[in-house]
């Protein structure tokens, strides 16, 4: 099953680099948590940032390394801060994962339950 999200357009790997070999552009979000939440429920915080999630995905799918993706995605300089850059990327790529697997469930509602 492919979870579709209105408005969003997902790249596709072989246009998810742009004509100077660079990853995405975009503006990350100014509320980003170290660490997303660990609930089994969506949260909020997962809400307001699913294009970030779904960023993440696109990303690693497109096998982006991590010096393309956090400053672009994360808004963090992973030259400067590479831990930091590692840590927020797993965490988040991992409840996007989360999400794309189990979680969308939870928006789909009662609508699929057997």
């Amino acid at each position: 099953m492919r979870l579709v999200v209105r408005g969003f357009k997902p790249l596709k790997p072989s246009r998810a680099r742009g004509d100077d070999g660079s990853f995405m552009t975009g503006n990350p979000p100014a509320s980003l948590e170290e660490t997303p939440p660990s609930s089994d429920a969506i949260t909020a915080y997962d809400r307001k940032h699913i294009t970030l999630y779904l960023r993440l995905l696109d990303a690693d799918a497109a096998g982006a390394t991590l010096q393309e993706v956090a400053p672009l995605v994360l808004g963090i300089d992973a030259g400067r801060e590479p831990e930091r850059a590692q840590r927020v990327h797993d965490a988040h790529l991992s409840r996007a994962r989360w999400l794309s697997m189990r979680g969308y469930l939870q928006l789909l509602g009662n609508r699929f339950k057997t």
